[in-house]
């Protein structure tokens, strides 16, 4: 798979679980091109009831992983993206990321599966 990738919350999380789709997808992309939003590591790390084991899992997984910070760049496109398409905050803030950065957005969320085809490039690793 060609170009970088920004990574939703919600494919790390099945990544780290040990779910097949998400695991296959990330396995056929080099590290280099893997992003997250920073949204996404605050997410990951503020878990409800987090143990010592998946933050050290957590950390390591997101060491090879380029931390993409929120820039003005990423907020007017958030801000554009929630306006148009109704996002809540977080999703908009990561896939703005996407946007912004040129990535392909992988995620299993329908709402922003949906936003395929507009100016959003999105797969999900089902």
């Amino acid at each position: 798979m060609n170009g970088d990738f920004v990574l939703d919350t919600n494919v790390i999380i099945d990544h780290l679980k040990g779910l097949e789709p998400a695991g296959r997808l990330l396995t056929q992309i080099s590290r280099p091109h893997l992003l997250a939003s920073v949204i996404t590591r605050l997410e990951l790390m503020s878990f409800d009831g987090l143990i010592i084991n998946e933050e050290r899992q957590i950390v390591e997984f997101l060491r090879h992983v380029v931390i993409v910070p929120l820039n003005d760049y990423v907020e007017q496109a958030a801000i554009q993206l929630r306006r148009r398409e109704h996002l809540k905050v977080p999703d908009a803030i990561i896939a703005a990321t996407a946007l912004v950065t040129d990535s392909t957005l992988i995620t299993n969320d329908h709402k922003l599966m949906s936003l395929q085809g507009s100016e959003l490039k999105v797969i999900t690793p089902i």
